[in-house]
């Protein structure tokens, strides 16, 4: 298994092609992916971590992979199926350090 951030169920893995794609809900650009969770088990992506606002000072927020519709890769974009404000409403992501995971 990958020295990744984990807790019980979410393995955290930013080595995937569309890691830095922006993120579309509606017609808004709400930030970019800047991270994945995967499950421990399966390694099936499960949610995506979105940096939401701006880069130094923004949130990230955790999007359901069932919530995306799309992925352009010519446009280097993910289209999601919720609202804007949905997405800054989104649960907040924050990764535990290394120690206290382990």
């Amino acid at each position: 298994m990958p020295t990744n951030e984990r807790n019980d169920r979410w393995v955290c893995c930013p080595a995937l092609d569309s890691n830095g794609y922006n993120v579309q809900a509606s017609d808004v650009v709400m930030g970019h992916v800047c991270n994945f969770m995967m499950d421990a088990e399966s390694w099936a992506v499960g949610q995506l971590v979105v940096k939401t606002g701006h880069r130094i000072s923004g949130n990230e927020v955790l999007i359901p992979t069932k919530q995306v519709d799309r992925i352009s890769y010519e446009k280097s974009t993910v289209y999601v199926t919720l609202a804007p404000e949905a997405v800054k409403q989104s649960s907040a992501h924050a990764l535990a350090p290394v120690a206290a995971v382990a």
